[in-house]
Parts: C-alpha cells; structure tokens; sequence
C-alpha cells in the first residue's frame, strides 16, 4: 500500500518554523559537564601583577581579564555585590540607597561615548579604575568587552560546580563566572549570574547593561536597574607606576 502525505503551504511554513526553533535552541542551550578538570584549571590563569591574577584569551583586543570576581579568593567565589557605579557592599539594595541616581553626580563618574557624527550615543563609567590595594590599574569591561568575550570563547555549564567556564577559540585559556545571584532590597536572588557592565542604558538611564549567565543558555548581555546589587569582573591594564596598559 502506498501513502501519500500532501502537505499545504500553511504546513510547510510550519514545519519550517519548527525546524527554525528546534536548530535556535540547540544553537543557543549550553552543554553540561560535572566539573573543571585540572589541565582547564591550570589554563584559568597567565600570570599575575601583585597577585592579582589574570587570563591572556588571545582576544583582538588584547584585554588581560582578571581571574577572580572583586571581592573573590578563588575563582569559584562571588565576592563583593555593588550597585552600579559604586564600590561598597551594603545590607539593603533600593532606590533609595542607591547614592548616584542624581544625573548631575551620574554625570561626574561617567564618560560620553560618541558615535561617528559626534553625538552622543553612550555613556560608560570612567575608563580606569584605580587599586591602590593592588597598584594597578583596572577597569571595569564595557558591553563591548562583554560581546567580544562572548563571541571568543566556547561556553560550558559546570553542574557540579555551578559555574561557567569559558574556553578561548584562540588559545584554548580559559575563564570561569560562577552563577552569583544578585540583590534586590534585602533579598538574595539565585539561579543566574550577574556581573555588571561600564555601559550605561542610554535610551534609560535609570538602567545599565550586565553580562547574564544561566544554566541553560549562552550567556548574553541585558540591562536592569542601576541600584541593583550585582557582581563585578575586572580587566587590568597593569602596574599603575607606569601608566601603560600592558595587554
């Protein structure tokens, strides 16, 4: 006995629609692994400047990141959670804690990104953040930096660990982002990972960008409120004493 299946053109649409999603998800979902091994482990780090330690990925840009969150000993750590654009802990992430939401003060602490017509289309926290922990010089990554690193690296999620490793297409280094959370209020959201950005939200100031990370998907970047509490990744430029970036 013969079938025949006809198929109208509503159906292949469909069909195509499906085919579309189902090759989006897979292209997009995360593959699983329990942990690091010791040879990814021993790629996390390429040297260090006052023992703060940082990965060389190969990147076009040639950012050094740093291997730890701020805050951080071990690189599997949260470390520190800050609102946008400030440096200190606290017990209680609302607007009105937040101490930069005035546009004059927002303005101070930040930077103009201009588009090739000189206009303003961004504004960025000031290019170097200074440690005089460390004597180094430091920034936090802009949203391009973020979507550079997206871009190089593979990405694996460590179900054991509950972190995500980045593998370097380039150079095979790697680097890990441990799923932190973040605060809102007095409340500790789990479940994602939440590292600030530089990059302002200039179509609503009241947001900035932020590198997410999940379980599931590839990380990918946001925005959300600025008094947010969220973690923060640096990349560092070097010793301060001779003021030249060494990446």
């Amino acid at each position: 006995m013969n079938w025949k299946i006809k198929f109208n053109k509503t159906d292949i649409i469909i069909i195509g629609i499906l085919i579309c999603s189902a090759v989006y998800h897979y292209s997009t979902t995360l593959k699983t692994k329990p942990r690091i091994t010791l040879e990814e482990e021993e790629r996390l780090h390429s040297g260090n400047f006052n023992g703060v330690y940082y990965v060389d990925l190969g990147l076009p840009s040639g950012n050094l990141w740093e291997q730890d969150n701020e805050g951080a000993r071990e690189y599997w750590e949260c470390g520190f959670f800050t609102a946008w654009g400030e440096t200190d802990e606290k017990t209680e992430y609302s607007d009105h804690t937040y101490k930069t939401y005035n546009e004059k003060i927002l303005n101070k602490f930040t930077t103009p990104v201009f588009d090739k017509k000189g206009k303003i289309c961004g504004r960025t926290l000031k290019d170097e953040f200074f440690s005089k922990k460390y004597d180094l010089i430091r920034r936090i990554p802009t949203q391009k930096d973020y979507e550079e690193l997206i871009k190089e690296c593979t990405w694996e999620y460590l179900g054991y660990e509950g972190n995500l490793l980045g593998t370097s297409k380039r150079n095979g280094n790697t680097i890990v982002f441990p799923l932190t959370g973040r605060k809102i209020g007095e409340a500790h959201e789990h479940g994602f990972g939440y590292y600030w950005t530089s990059s302002l939200n200039i179509e609503d100031p009241s947001q900035a960008y932020y590198f997410h990370i999940s379980t599931e998907k590839k990380p990918c970047i946001k925005a959300a409120k600025r008094y947010y509490g969220m973690c923060t990744r640096y990349i560092t430029a070097g010793f301060s004493s001779d003021k030249k970036q060494l990446n």
